[in-house]
């Protein structure tokens, strides 16, 4: 496996918040983040394992993926919410209230 340490800074200027917490949670020790493997730069390394951890659409990554699988194992993670929250402010009123809608 062709796998180089990249500069940190490159690979998370993009990443939001909640690829950030992901990423976080998800390493254990010993892992490597943001290494380039065959060019692309992958979230976690794991041993041989390749881990992706995507929050937006999977188009993004399609070609990245495709071309890793042909030779390496790869594990996508992709968050799915138990449950959402639209929270509701009054212009008029200095109140807000919040409604959940569960997606099970």
């Amino acid at each position: 496996m062709k796998m180089t340490d990249s500069v940190k800074s490159f690979g998370t200027t993009q990443e939001g918040s909640l690829h950030s917490a992901l990423k976080q949670w998800y390493m254990l020790p010993g892992d490597k983040c943001e290494v380039t493997v065959d060019g692309y730069f992958i979230d976690i390394v794991r041993g041989e394992l390749l881990i992706e951890i995507q929050t937006q659409n999977f188009a993004a990554i399609k070609h990245k993926i495709t071309k890793l699988i042909e030779n390496r194992q790869v594990r996508v993670v992709y968050p799915i919410p138990l449950e959402k929250s639209i929270v509701h402010f009054s212009r008029w009123a200095n109140n807000s209230w919040e409604t959940k809608i569960t997606k099970i």
